[in-house]
């Protein structure tokens, strides 16, 4: 008796769940689904373009003024005596990654087509190739050109960075400044960026 019982409990529990409806409002399904469609805005805008471009904005300021302060030249190996006296001689900056400011006047922001959403953009900070200097950097030029010809930026900003091993143009040890400014800023400056991105996207949902 008892078993039999509990069955007809369970089953009354069963229909009173099959009873239970839902009714929404129209005016508020039109609510969510603006706000749906600002949010999605929103995050086409911040995510796609606006947060990229601020951030490589950030990144350009942030690279710029660890060169200029030299952030992380502590750790590079020092220059030999033969360049240090090349460089007093002819009146260039000692600091590195100066030089005669070539590389630090054309480190820029620029862009490209997002490769997976037509409506965003890629946006980068750096020196892009092609960019030459104003020359005058060889210590075995002749001519009206005795200092050396003009020379890809990029090139030579990758030398710094990386270093070079030995062969035409010496060798030369890693000082890397990029990277480590590139981690400096996913470390700061990035999370800064995506609250502020998710702080602008969630203002859609209203």
């Amino acid at each position: 008796m008892e078993i039999e019982i509990q069955k007809q409990v369970l089953g009354v529990a069963r229909n009173a769940a099959m009873s239970i409806g839902i009714y929404m409002v129209a005016r508020d399904i039109r609510r969510w689904n603006m706000a749906i469609k600002r949010v999605t805005r929103n995050a086409e805008y911040w995510i796609l373009n606006h947060m990229q471009r601020k951030s490589a904005t950030d990144f350009t300021h942030l690279i710029i003024r660890n060169i200029m302060n030299q952030r992380y030249a502590s750790g590079y190996q020092e220059y030999n005596d033969r360049y240090r006296e090349w460089l007093v001689a002819r009146g260039y900056d000692l600091r590195f990654w100066v030089l005669r400011y070539d590389l630090v006047r054309n480190i820029h922001i620029f862009y490209f087509p997002n490769k997976t959403n037509s409506k965003g953009r890629d946006y980068m900070a750096g020196i892009p190739s092609g960019i030459t200097d104003s020359g005058g950097k060889s210590w075995f030029g002749v001519g009206a050109r005795r200092h050396g010809n003009p020379k890809s930026i990029a090139m030579y900003a990758h030398i710094l960075e990386f270093g070079k091993g030995p062969g035409p143009g010496g060798q030369h040890p890693p000082r890397p400044m990029f990277q480590p400014t590139m981690q400096e800023y996913a470390d700061s400056g990035w999370i800064t960026r995506g609250q502020e991105a998710l702080n602008h996207i969630g203002m859609g949902w209203r």
